[in-house]
């Protein structure tokens, strides 16, 4: 077996030496990320062409409503040794092109050595799940930003986990009878 990435068609992809890769939570598209702060974006579907080439090294993929999110590492650590921003692209997907149709840049409210990460983004909202991580034990908090306005709220200290879940979980409330089963027809 060659080292790589291996797709269901059999093509590997070959990983160069300290390049990052990660794929979307869809499992569609994937990126591979240089060290020298850019990343390739390509489908699963056809892994040997690149989508979009993104200027920055991506710390998490996503993609939603025929468009790919991709969210960044602060390009400042590397000299400062400080995260202070996320910097993130929208990209529309029309086919096998990608055009970039948002830039933003997310700013932490304190600028920091620790990690300043995009845990999830939600499927039903423009609204991006952070996590602010400090030092002290207990100080670390989860942050909601929205796309569409800018806004940045505290939702509170952080704990092991965090995500959004789907609309549609628990399915109708009816169904779930009162010791947490399920009832209904079988």
């Amino acid at each position: 077996m060659e080292d790589g990435i291996q797709f269901d068609n059999q093509y590997v992809l070959p990983v160069p030496h300290l390049w990052r890769f990660g794929f979307d939570l869809g499992g569609q598209y994937f990126f591979l990320g240089s060290p020298d702060e850019f990343s390739n974006v390509s489908s699963v579907a056809a892994p040997a062409k690149t989508l979009v080439r993104v200027p920055f090294l991506i710390q998490r993929l996503f993609a939603k409503d025929e468009r790919l999110f991709t969210f960044g590492y602060d390009s400042a650590y590397g000299s400062k040794k400080v995260n202070a921003q996320i910097p993130s692209h929208v990209y529309r997907i029309r086919g096998s092109v990608c055009e970039l149709e948002t830039e933003i840049h997310i700013q932490r409210p304190v600028a920091g050595p620790s990690p300043f990460s995009v845990v999830d983004l939600d499927n039903w909202s423009d609204n991006v799940l952070l996590i602010d991580i400090r030092d002290s034990p207990g100080n670390s908090r989860w942050l909601l930003y929205n796309l569409s306005s800018g806004s940045l709220q505290d939702v509170g200290h952080s704990k092991t986990y965090g995500f959004f879940l789907d609309h549609d979980v628990l399915g109708d409330g009816s169904q779930i009878g009162p010791n947490g089963s399920a009832s209904g027809r079988r």
